[in-house]
């Protein structure tokens, strides 16, 4: 192809790129080969122009290995991720199914159903929390679709406050809240 290449009257130069055995050992090269439209002593002349590229060739293959262990590591991380998952889980649901049930057969008990709801509580936050995380892993991972939609963001916000707030009480900090009320046209 390289001698194709020279021949050819139209040709504005070629570059190829060769693996060439040197004393110091097998270089990658970037030739760059065009037919002069001048002569010397009346014969033609090529001129050829070569680069060695042996350490970009190098990097490029470092890079796409490092790509390639990334997305492994990706890989190895949503399923840890799915697997710790499901193992937290499979407990905290015989937690929040047990505790669901002693409130209902002790509804009574004022003090137990109080403790009983704080434990109900925190565990559903922790579940929602677990979920958010595989969710996250999910987008990461391209298999999840992305849902837009219209929220009323001062209700929002009070849902993700609530737990919050009994938790700084308990810990004798105050959390107050401010909402902005929506402007009617």
């Amino acid at each position: 192809t390289i001698a194709k290449s020279i021949n050819d009257p139209d040709s504005k130069g070629n570059l190829f790129e060769l693996t060439v055995p040197f004393r110091t050992g097998i270089k990658e090269v970037e030739v760059f080969i065009i037919k002069l439209k001048s002569d010397f002593e009346g014969k033609k002349v090529n001129l050829s122009v070569f680069r060695d590229i042996t350490a970009k060739k190098a990097y490029e293959e470092g890079l796409k290995i490092a790509k390639e262990k990334a997305e492994e590591a990706n890989k190895l991380k949503s399923n840890f991720l799915s697997n710790i998952s499901h193992e937290i889980r499979t407990p905290l649901n015989g937690i929040l199914g047990s505790t669901e049930n002693i409130i209902l057969q002790r509804k009574d008990d004022e003090e137990l159903v109080s403790q009983l709801e704080i434990i109900q509580e925190s565990g559903e936050r922790l579940l929602n929390t677990i979920n958010s995380i595989l969710d996250l892993s999910k987008l990461e991972a391209k298999k999840m679709e992305v849902v837009y939609r219209e929220t009323k963001i001062n209700e929002f916000l009070s849902k993700i406050l609530m737990p919050l707030k009994g938790m700084a009480v308990k810990k004798g900090l105050l959390l107050s809240t401010k909402y902005d009320r929506p402007k009617v046209f």
